[in-house]
């Protein structure tokens, strides 16, 4: 049982690290299409799959 729990815990933590590296990604694509901006944000959250809110946010932050 516990070697079981082990995999399983190691698998989550290699899923959830993935998960990130992807969503950091699709944040450094928006950041670089809002600064280009030639694309309305709700073309850029389709484009990297971001929700139109989190580009908003991003876009906030690159005019601060």
């Amino acid at each position: 049982m516990d070697i079981m729990t082990a995999l399983f815990d190691e698998e989550e933590v290699s899923r959830r690290y993935h998960l990130r590296i992807e969503r950091e990604r699709s944040q450094a694509i928006a950041k670089k299409l809002i600064e280009d901006g030639n694309l309305p944000y709700d073309r850029i959250a389709d484009c990297t799959g971001l929700t139109i809110s989190e580009v908003e946010k991003l876009a906030n932050l690159e005019l601060v």
